[in-house]
């Protein structure tokens, strides 16, 4: 501080913290004297100081510090033209424990499913990022926000966005296991991962010494380009599952089901009662599909929605299953697929990966089937608000 001028600014700023009751600058000692009611959390402090103006945090030595005047804590300020200091040294070995533990269980459940496919795996390393990620943020909420808005663009211009960046990503991370409206979770991931990108790389631009409020405060992580490099990855991710999410809207033809062109067809996906078996009897004979009871019936909008379904399903079959065969087809679901033509029925039993494809009432074909589109079916039955089921 080479003025009065500079003086106030810095007193402004020290002033309008939340805790703060007093404060002095002495500018020709570039000291300032805070008496406050609250521990400050020094990135707070470092964001309110930027703010004002060239003026930056500087550690002072035990045997330096002078006594403050009025009972406070003293701080240093100085111009952020003065040389560095170089950062503690800190370990990013927490981050890359927390990642391989998030694969390691990704890669369990492929395994333990037999999924391999690359949306299923990015989807549930996803959900383990963000619900893990979130929690150590909710274990500081205070000290994540002021971290958190030393170096994201939306957090330093939206007021209370980096108390509720948590809630969103613990969101995400829900969203991710349960397969929800995938294409704006996506969206929401591919924004926010870009956003904070660049406030990153603003920061690795500028030289900023600075923590990484990836993980919250509870660890101590700085801000590198690995961090950078997190924040790419996930970006990229949410695009790759994005570009899969608009795939199902290209009219490809879906060989595994024989059909050519799937923008007219009329799609319908049920729920069916897979422990009540055929040779059992049913009260209803016409709530049956080939002797399994029908529990629900959603019938899909041409287009996307039909496209996503088929898509999904002509990859299960083409995939197939590679684990031990199990013969115990007990349905729980079914796809119909009506055209001028004929009508093409499957029944899917996903516990034990087997299918039969039923054309015009008559038995064409079975084989194994992979599950991934079974998170699919679910979700269109669930949201579907048909509640009676539609005669066989």
């Amino acid at each position: 501080m080479r003025c009065g001028a500079c003086s106030a600014k810095v007193h402004s700023a020290l002033s309008s913290l939340e805790s703060v009751q007093v404060v002095e600058v002495d500018h020709e000692r570039d000291l300032a004297f805070v008496s406050a009611t609250a521990v400050l959390h020094k990135q707070e402090v470092q964001l309110n100081l930027s703010q004002a103006g060239d003026f930056s945090l500087k550690e002072m030595n035990a045997d330096e510090e002078p006594s403050p005047p009025i009972g406070g804590v003293p701080l240093t300020t100085g111009e952020s033209d003065s040389s560095p200091e170089e950062p503690p040294s800190q370990s990013l070995f927490p981050l890359f424990l927390i990642v391989g533990y998030i694969f390691t269980v990704t890669f369990l459940i492929a395994w333990s499913n037999s999924e391999w496919s690359m949306d299923s795996m990015m989807r549930h390393f996803m959900a383990g990022f963000f619900l893990v990620f979130s929690f150590f943020k909710f274990l500081d909420a205070p000290g994540f926000a002021s971290a958190f808005k030393m170096y994201d663009p939306l957090a330093k211009a939206i007021p209370g966005w980096s108390w509720i960046y948590p809630y969103i990503e613990l969101m995400l991370g829900v969203a991710y296991m349960m397969s929800w409206q995938p294409f704006a979770t996506n969206v929401t991931t591919l924004v926010l991962m870009s956003v904070g990108g660049v406030g990153v790389l603003q920061s690795l631009l500028q030289k900023r010494t600075i923590r990484c409020a990836c993980l919250g405060t509870a660890l101590n992580l700085p801000m590198t380009k690995v961090t950078l490099v997190e924040n790419g990855t996930m970006a990229a991710m949410a695009a790759f599952m994005l570009a899969g999410c608009a795939a199902p809207m290209l009219n490809a033809p879906l060989a595994s089901l024989g059909i050519e062109d799937a923008t007219s067809l009329q799609v319908s996906v049920m729920a069916l009662d897979g422990d009540t078996y055929p040779d059992m009897g049913a009260s209803d004979q016409e709530n049956l599909m080939h002797g399994w009871t029908i529990l629900q019936v959603c019938s899909l909008d041409q287009g996307p929605p039909s496209i996503q379904v088929l898509r999904a399903l002509n990859s299960d079959i083409a995939q197939g299953h590679a684990g031990i065969p199990v013969d115990c087809f007990q349905p729980r679901h079914a796809v119909r697929i009506q055209s001028q033509d004929a009508v093409k029925e499957y029944l899917i039993c996903f516990q034990c990966h087997n299918f039969q494809c039923w054309v015009d009432g008559s038995l064409v074909s079975s084989g194994s089937i992979s599950n991934h589109s079974e998170e699919i079916l679910n979700s269109a039955i669930t949201s579907c608000a048909q509640d009676a089921p539609e005669e066989s």
